[in-house]
């Protein structure tokens, strides 16, 4: 769990930034709550917290601070992305590895079992 940590931190931090009426008035001009739009305005909001969090830096400290959460994340999840590939990239290996081995040794059972009649191909 510890290699996951930032994905549910980001949703998280997204979720509350979302919250600042402030942010949105600043850079869409618009406040984006309610007024007929329902759960649609939470999902607005949610989809331009990226977008409009370069107006996070200026507004006071607590916005900074979101700023930072926002965006901390993003560089662990990429690490953990690439490690998630080549973690991927190796069992891959392993398996078709296995696979091979698996088909020898069956290859080789099937031989043994035959008669002596039809192992001999000389005949």
């Amino acid at each position: 769990m510890k290699r996951f940590w930032a994905f549910p931190t980001l949703v998280i931090t997204i979720l509350i930034v979302a919250m600042d009426t402030d942010l949105f008035v600043r850079c869409v001009g618009d406040p984006i709550e309610g007024h007929g739009r329902g759960r649609g305005a939470a999902a607005i909001r949610m989809a331009l917290v990226l977008p409009c969090s370069p107006y996070l830096l200026t507004g006071s400290h607590s916005q900074f601070l979101k700023f930072i959460v926002l965006w901390l994340p993003v560089p662990f999840m990429v690490m953990n992305w690439r490690w998630a590939q080549r973690h991927k990239a190796y069992w891959d290996q392993v398996r078709a590895r296995e696979k091979v081995r698996r088909a020898e040794r069956a290859k080789q059972r099937k031989s043994d079992n035959l008669p002596d009649a039809e192992r001999r191909t000389d005949l």
